[in-house]
C-alpha cells in the first residue's frame, strides 16, 4: 500500500458507515492532488478496499471499507 492509498483509506474511514461519499469530500479530507487521489482510489478498488460507483466511493455498512 502506498502512502497516498493509506491517506485516502484513512480519509474514507472517517466518514459515517454505510455512506456513499463523493470524491470531492475525500479529496478535501486527504489533501492530495486530484491525480494522486484518483490513482490511490484505483489502487484501493483493485485491492478490494473500496468500491467506486461513478463519482462516489461506497463504504461498507460495517463502517470501515467495502470489502469485496
Amino acid at each position: 500500500m502506498t502512502y497516498d492509498e493509506a491517506a485516502v483509506l484513512d480519509a474514507v474511514r472517517s466518514f459515517p458507515r454505510g455512506k456513499r461519499v463523493p470524491r470531492q469530500d475525500i479529496l478535501n479530507k486527504a489533501r492530495l492532488p486530484l491525480d494522486r487521489l484518483n490513482k490511490a482510489l484505483t489502487g484501493l478498488e483493485a485491492s478490494g478496499d473500496v468500491w467506486l460507483d461513478g463519482d462516489m466511493v461506497r463504504l461498507s455498512s460495517s463502517g470501515t471499507t467495502f470489502d469485496t
